[in-house]
């Protein structure tokens, strides 16, 4: 259960949510849901017109079908949901033949 369940059933434990109340918080996820699909389409739609650009790749692409599910979310991976996030390695971890030094 996560925090906000926790502190949603603790004010409904003493008293009714309000309109108001209830309001907010199905709205916070929704509003926050929203921009970060709205700015995966437009990468998306961005991207559509590079592979005429980039004959090499759209022959790759033909030459081997199975790569679609890659072509498709690779215009998904320029900064924009995660920009300014910071991720820290809790314990040494390998990586794609990489280590990843804790901290």
């Amino acid at each position: 259960m996560s925090d906000g369940q926790v502190e949603v059933e603790e004010l409904a434990a003493e008293q009714p949510l309000t309109q108001l109340a209830l309001t907010k918080v199905v709205s916070r996820p929704l509003a926050a849901g929203r921009d970060t699909v709205a700015s995966m389409i437009t990468y998306g739609v961005l991207a559509l017109p590079l592979l005429p650009r980039n004959p090499d790749r759209l022959a790759r692409l033909r030459d081997d079908p199975a790569a679609a599910p890659h072509a498709t979310e690779e215009p998904l991976r320029p900064p924009g949901t995660g920009a300014g996030l910071t991720r820290v390695a809790r314990a040494d971890t390998e990586l794609a033949d990489t280590l990843v030094a804790a901290g």
